[in-house]
């Protein structure tokens, strides 16, 4: 597959005119990589600390039934989320942390179908689990 970006020409005429740049596949994948990466390290990033001090979230875990385990939970999405990080660099903590995001948002899905909560809700962590997937996938 290739990738065509329009970039614009500097030059009297503005931006009016474009050029084509072509990627191959190998970029492409990169550049979906590390986005779907930086993504997921913002995400669990921001719900790990969420968790960790609102109010709301210790309610929501409340309802999950799983209130014991909202501080481990909040713990491992900033931890990973740091290996994520790391993982730009090496490889293997890319690997392992998106793994257990994977499985961590499938135990989410499986969790919000038990406590019978809407379609809307579940896709986050829907979404989350495949973002996750794509990148144990692309990682390997």
């Amino acid at each position: 597959m290739t990738v065509l970006m329009l970039t614009p020409l500097q030059g009297s005429w503005g931006s009016r005119f474009a050029t084509v740049e072509h990627y191959s596949d190998t970029e492409t994948m990169q550049l979906l990589t590390a986005v779907a990466q930086g993504l997921s390290i913002v995400a669990f990033a921001w719900y790990g600390t969420t968790a960790l001090r609102s109010a709301v979230m210790a309610a929501e875990f409340e309802r999950y039934g799983l209130a014991r385990l909202r501080v481990l939970t909040a713990t491992l999405q900033i931890v990973g989320s740091l290996a994520l990080l790391a993982g730009y660099v090496f490889r293997p903590l890319l690997l392992l942390s998106a793994g257990g995001f994977t499985a961590m948002m499938l135990l989410a899905v499986l969790v919000r179908i038990r406590i019978r909560d809407p379609i809307a809700a579940i896709v986050p962590a829907f979404v989350l689990m495949c973002l996750n997937l794509f990148l144990v996938v692309s990682a390997t």
